[in-house]
């Protein structure tokens, strides 16, 4: 009998409760405003207009990062083996050009025999190819003064007594003929020394296709070892670019793809307005944009939605961004664009 009692006292508190109850405890509404402006560098406050403010179940909102979270944890440490293949590859082309820059083989025993003998003969003969192309031009121009000497002779006006003065005319021919010979001569020494010099020319031509032999490879290989060594260089620099600004917020929210609970529209001055119920909880995603000049700045939020109030007001500027994940909703914060 008492059990019936109870039972039935259970059934009418469990109807008075589903009939009453929500009349005098009804979800708390929360009515939440806020603005939407990027302060610049001059202190300048840009109110973004027409900016759509999303408001996501934060288990959603969370679930959804969670995903993403695997995917960019996954490349970070792609790009971290990346980036230490480049500096072993660095390490690699670095060493493979000391070894040829302070032992390779323009530093062996039969190259450097080879120069020791080539260099100073070479410089032998290029000193006497220099003197004679001096002493040849020279005589050159000894002619064309004599030449030029009596032509101003032959077609002078000038009275007899003055040409004998300046010119001595009587020996202007043979002058000429005395600058002819001259050259005449030094041409016919210049053969003579030619012909000494021939079995030193012939050495010196056997030494250097000697010295091309080892040279020619060697350069081939200088070039490819440095070629290798600047793309190393570069390779390492781009992984470490790489690396260093990953992930953006376009890396984390290019797959964000909760359901919207809710979503307003900023308006001229950036403002705008929620009404959600307090008891869920939510966060608020708002992504924008700015040209300047040409450049193109964006600018991303994700905070936890307020609760336990009824008008809050929320701001969201530069203090608030995703970069500095003020709520922690990154388990790698998003890097801000170079």
């Amino acid at each position: 009998m008492k059990k019936a009692i109870l039972a039935s006292f259970v059934l009418i508190c469990a109807v008075l409760t589903w009939f009453i109850a929500p009349k005098y405890f009804k979800p708390k509404t929360v009515s939440l405003s806020g603005q939407i402006f990027i302060v610049t560098k001059s202190g300048e406050s840009v109110k973004l207009g027409l900016i759509d403010v999303m408001l996501i179940e934060r288990t959603n909102a969370a679930q959804s990062l969670n995903a993403i979270a695997q995917t960019i944890k996954g490349e970070s440490q792609r790009r971290q083996v990346a980036l230490e293949a480049a500096k072993k590859d660095l390490v690699q082309a670095t060493n493979a050009w000391l070894e040829f820059d302070n032992f390779g083989p323009l530093h062996q025993p039969t190259y450097l025999a080879i120069m020791e003998k080539l260099n100073p003969l070479s410089a032998s003969l290029k000193a006497f190819d220099q003197k004679w192309e001096e002493s040849n031009a020279a005589d050159k121009q000894h002619v064309k003064d004599a030449m030029q000497a009596d032509e101003e002779l032959r077609t002078s006006t000038k009275p007899i007594d003055v040409l004998e003065r300046e010119y001595a005319p009587w020996d202007s021919v043979g002058r000429v003929l005395e600058a002819l010979n001259t050259q005449r001569e030094h041409l016919l020494e210049y053969k003579t020394e030619m012909t000494n010099t021939a079995p030193q020319r012939d050495e010196q031509l056997s030494l250097a296709l000697e010295a091309a032999k080892i040279l020619l490879p060697a350069m081939t290989n200088r070039d490819s070892l440095l070629t290798a060594l600047a793309t190393t260089r570069t390779n390492l620099e781009l992984a470490e670019i790489a690396q260093k600004t990953f992930p953006t917020a376009d890396d984390w929210f290019a797959g964000f793809s909760p359901n919207i609970f809710l979503k307003a529209t900023t308006d001229a001055d950036g403002k705008f307005s929620l009404a959600y119920p307090d008891e869920i909880p939510f966060v608020l995603l708002a992504k924008a944009q700015r040209t300047i000049g040409t450049e193109t700045e964006e600018y991303f939020w994700l905070i936890n939605a307020p609760t336990n109030s009824e008008t809050p007001t929320v701001f969201l500027s530069n203090n608030n961004l995703v970069y500095d994940d003020p709520d922690g909703f990154f388990k790698i914060k998003p890097k801000r664009d170079p």
